[in-house]
């Protein structure tokens, strides 16, 4: 991933209303005030003047050794469960939780991945003290006084938590259809102006619970995380059409477009930008397969999401990303694309899209081809910097330029005579500020050699060590036996020492550009 434009796989979080972060599921559906949400089994009349909004993926926190698999914080997972819908209109935000589980005890630790969750059900209707317990944990509120609202008649019991802060209007409600106990929050927050309690409590007393949507039930984080398993779905293509759908499911202006392999959603008026995207993408994915052939292909269909206006994206990927222009997030299954200044040149515009969408690309597809596991970063980001340097419709893979080749040949240089310790860089390390910049440069410099300098200069054993490493990790799902597969045999102080020669020998370069 580019430094400029791409970020760590995975996942991210925004604060919403104060220390609020959230997960993915555009699940609504809002037709003007009312508004239905199948997946939390509720009804209710919205306050007037907003629209929704897209709740961010969740950020990957780290990954588990042996096979890729996210981790995430404690309270941000917990929060990704439960948090159901953002509105928001001009100087208001509403949020709506359904409560299944009571907040963790350690919120900050770390979980080895989703499947260790293991959250305490909550069966029973919350006395006070659990109330103002879930308003920190939830919303970051400190609740005052706790007062029963009149019944509506709804079936839904709704008490208001009075808060510091005037501006918020914060509910809890309760019912019981069908015998079986719901729990929701409910908070709006007006932004500089005087709180319009009226509207708030309207909208709670409006709810009505209705039969809970199957795809409602269990854990999103689960489902939306993956693993073998969800590769042997029947219909997959199906499957992602479907959470495409769901994930701009009422939000005005957005669509979907469809190729062969791609799900592209846009909010863009002018589809220029994503019908060039599509052609690049699909000439792309020929190419990714050529190299790397995956098992089951169809296993490899990608959403896409292009937004139209860049403040849309920064709102969706969150502060810590803004530098980003693009990225591949395995916890959602969506390639995320950030629109560029208009006032650039089209030409530069459109290369620098095709950059970014080939990249992360490539990742999204070696994802899918890898079983749905995470390669070593000398391997993901070194090819998708290769692959993202083409022009697939026209049949270049890997193009070098003058510029890129200097600044390859000054990172293969720089590199450490043995290059046991870079292959081994976990996020940590390859992503660590001040090496970061070499390490990216670094991985291109080695996987063009590897992809391209080693068979054209007749060096087999290093021109086996990409597809072995993908082979074994396909076949084990282990990222640990995967590098020792590819490395069997490879004296890394040697390979240190071919890929310094080559970046420096004008000869095997002139071969490598013709191969």
């Amino acid at each position: 991933m580019k430094r400029w434009r791409i970020a760590l796989i995975g996942c991210l979080i925004v604060l919403l209303a104060g220390a609020v972060s959230a997960a993915p599921k555009n699940r609504p559906r809002n037709a003007g005030r009312n508004v239905t949400i199948p997946e939390a089994g509720v009804k209710l009349r919205m306050v007037p003047g907003v629209e929704m909004r897209m709740l961010p993926p969740l950020l990957v926190r780290a990954t588990r050794k042996s096979d890729g698999a996210p981790c995430y914080l404690a309270k941000e997972l917990w929060l990704h469960e439960q948090l159901q819908a953002h509105w928001e209109g001009e100087g208001v935000d509403v949020l709506l939780a359904a409560v299944k589980f009571a907040p963790p005890v350690k919120p900050k630790d770390y979980l080895r991945s989703v499947e260790s969750a293991k959250w305490r059900a909550y069966g029973e209707v919350p006395d006070d003290a659990e109330l103002r317990r879930w308003a920190a944990a939830f919303f970051g509120d400190r609740v005052g006084n706790i007062v029963k609202v009149d019944d509506a008649g709804n079936g839904v019991a709704w008490r208001r938590l009075q808060t510091a802060d005037r501006g918020v209007a914060l509910f809890v409600g309760h019912g019981r259809p069908l015998g079986r106990l719901r729990i929701l929050m409910l908070r709006v927050a007006w932004r500089g102006a005087t709180s319009r309690d009226r509207a708030a409590e309207s909208c709670a007393r409006s709810v009505q619970l209705i039969p809970v949507s199957a795809r409602g039930e269990g854990s999103s984080a689960a489902s939306s995380s993956g693993t073998s398993g969800s590769s042997s779905t029947p219909d997959i293509y199906a499957e992602r059409r479907e959470q495409a759908k769901k994930s701009i499911a009422g939000m005005r202006g957005w669509y979907i477009r469809e190729t062969p392999n791609y799900i592209f959603v846009s909010n863009q008026r002018s589809h220029a930008d994503i019908r060039r995207l599509q052609g690049d993408l699909e000439a792309a994915r020929e190419i990714f397969r050529r190299y790397f052939p995956a098992e089951n292909d169809r296993a490899c269909v990608g959403v896409v999401k292009l937004f139209a206006r860049r403040e849309e994206y920064l709102a969706y990927v969150g502060p810590e990303l803004k530098w980003t222009g693009g990225l591949w997030n395995s916890g959602t299954r969506e390639l995320l694309v950030s629109p560029l200044d208009p006032r650039l040149d089209d030409k530069i515009i459109e290369k620098r899209l095709r950059e970014v969408t080939l990249h992360e690309g490539f990742h999204q597809y070696i994802f899918y081809a890898s079983r749905e596991v995470g390669p070593a970063l000398w391997f993901n980001e070194g090819c998708a910097q290769f692959f993202e340097n083409s022009r697939p419709r026209q049949g270049e893979v890997g193009n070098l330029d003058r510029e890129t080749q200097q600044r390859l040949t000054r990172a293969a240089q720089a590199a450490e005579p043995d290059l046991k310790r870079f292959l081994s860089l976990d996020h940590a390390g390859f992503y660590a500020e001040k090496e970061r910049e070499q390490n990216y440069a670094l991985a291109h410099a080695l996987m063009y050699y590897l992809l391209r300098g080693a068979p054209a200069n007749g060096e087999k054993a290093y021109a086996a060590i990409p597809r072995r490493y993908i082979a074994e990790l396909r076949r084990t799902r282990n990222l640990e036996q995967a590098q020792r597969a590819a490395f069997e045999g490879i004296d890394t102080r040697e390979l240190s020492a071919k890929l310094k020669r080559f970046w420096s020998d004008s000869r095997q370069l002139r071969r490598s550009r013709g191969y």
